[in-house]
């Protein structure tokens, strides 16, 4: 490593303290990973115990927020699984490593068309996905959860933190415009350049 690289890495490292500084609370690529026996440990199972007033559902979500940490585990992938919450049934996933991307997520055509026909169909949807940075729901994220109408989403981070968040119709009457015009303008500026990387293939769209 160079100088230039150095002094790079000392900001970027600067920077991600600063952002744990202002939320609070321990994320980032800089934490130490939990151990992966963390996740099969009933301390890491009860954090799900209260997510839903189904039981069984919430077993089924910590059941999918580990597997896609665990099956990602050292990489800086990530899996999504979107579950019928009423049958627990999958409905459909993007577990297949030809199908991930780094730092993001991709929908394939059989994913997109699943999606849709549960749209269609009323499904209560429930959407579980890991961050390996252990980051928090992203803007993408929460205008995905309005867009894709999932009745309650997870985003389960390498550093053991879960987060939950819902598609509130609040958000949906009033603040939708406003997601979609903020992730455009720091798309036209290039304030995302870096989120994302890796490569889309052919029939795919990017988001959450």
């Amino acid at each position: 490593m160079d100088l230039w690289d150095a002094n790079e890495k000392e900001l970027e490292i600067e920077y991600e303290l600063e952002v744990e500084r202002a939320y609070g609370i321990p994320y980032g690529k800089y934490i130490n990973r939990m151990d992966t026996k963390y996740f099969d440990s009933d301390e890491y199972r009860q954090a799900f115990q209260l997510l839903t007033p189904d039981r069984e559902l919430n077993e089924c979500i910590y059941k999918y927020s580990k597997q896609s940490i665990l099956d990602n585990w050292g990489t800086d992938k990530e899996s999504m699984f979107l579950i019928d919450a009423d049958s627990k049934d999958l409905i459909a996933s993007i577990e297949r490593n030809e199908d991930k991307i780094s730092l993001g997520i991709t929908y394939t055509k059989e994913f997109r068309e699943a999606l849709d026909k549960a749209i269609l169909q009323g499904i209560k949807i429930v959407a579980v996905h890991n961050h390996p940075n252990g980051y928090p729901p992203s803007l993408d994220d929460i205008s995905k959860a309005v867009e894709n109408h999932y009745r309650v989403a997870i985003v389960a981070g390498s550093n053991g933190l879960v987060y939950k968040y819902h598609n509130n119709i609040t958000l949906e009457n009033k603040y939708r415009q406003a997601v979609r015009f903020m992730i455009q303008y720091l798309y036209e500026n290039n304030q995302l350049k870096n989120c994302f990387s890796g490569n889309t293939k052919n029939n795919q769209t990017t988001g959450h």
